[in-house]
């Protein structure tokens, strides 16, 4: 609270903040937006599901950093050891097409 007496510029929280943790923030008028870069990669619902009172199906961010920052650092896309799809929308899209729908099969029959 002491940063938002202190100026008159909005005041946004970040760095490995829950989505609890988050809405508490923004509850006590400590931050004025709260960021979410690593939370959102590992799942980009994030503000849907607890916004709709679904936390609980929310895909929480470990913090490995494996994909996000390491990958990002070494200069290679993006991607998340718990969001397979992260850093492959635009291919996916482009390859797939609107309306097009694939199927995997795996086992014996598969």
């Amino acid at each position: 609270m002491a940063l938002k007496r202190a100026t008159s510029l909005p005041v946004i929280g970040f760095g490995r903040i829950s989505s609890s943790a988050g809405e508490a923030l923004l509850a006590a008028g400590e931050a004025d937006l709260v960021g979410m870069a690593r939370q959102l990669i590992a799942d980009p619902e994030t503000v849907n599901k607890v916004a709709s009172g679904r936390g609980d199906l929310v895909r929480l961010c470990i913090s490995c950093n494996d994909g996000c920052i390491y990958q990002v650092g070494q200069e290679k896309g993006v991607r998340c050891v718990h969001n397979p799809g992260a850093g492959q929308e635009r291919r996916r899209s482009e390859r797939l097409g609107p309306g097009r729908q694939y199927s995997v099969r795996w086992g014996i029959n598969g």
